[in-house]
C-alpha cells in the first residue's frame, strides 16, 4: 500500500471513528487497523527514509489526524475502564 493511501485511509477510519455513537467494539476494530496501518506502512516508510512532498495544508491535516487518533484512543481507553468496572445492580425483589 502506497503512503499516500496509507494516509487516505488513516483519515477515512479516523472520520468513521469519530461519526461513530462510541460503540465500543467500533472504536475498537477501527484502533486496530489504525495500529496495523501506522505500524506495518506508515512507520517502516519513514523510517526508511520514505516521504511526500507535503504543502502546510497536508501537513496540518495529518497533525490534525494524528490528534484526532490520540483523543480517539484516550476515549476508547475510557470506555474500555468503565466497561471493565461495571458491576451490574441485583435488584432485591424479597422487598415486598
Amino acid at each position: 500500500m502506497q503512503l499516500e493511501q496509507a494516509l487516505a485511509r488513516l483519515q477515512k477510519l479516523v472520520e468513521e471513528a469519530s461519526l461513530s455513537s462510541g460503540d465500543p467494539a467500533v472504536l475498537s476494530d477501527n484502533w486496530q487497523e489504525i495500529q496495523t496501518l501506522m505500524s506495518d506502512v506508515l512507520a517502516p516508510a519513514l523510517i526508511g527514509g520514505a516521504a511526500l512532498p507535503l504543502d502546510a495544508e497536508k501537513k496540518s491535516e495529518i497533525e490534525k489526524l494524528i490528534t484526532n487518533i490520540a483523543s480517539l484512543e484516550q476515549n476508547l481507553q475510557l470506555k474500555l475502564q468503565a466497561l471493565a468496572a461495571f458491576v451490574p445492580y441485583k435488584r432485591d425483589d424479597s422487598r415486598g
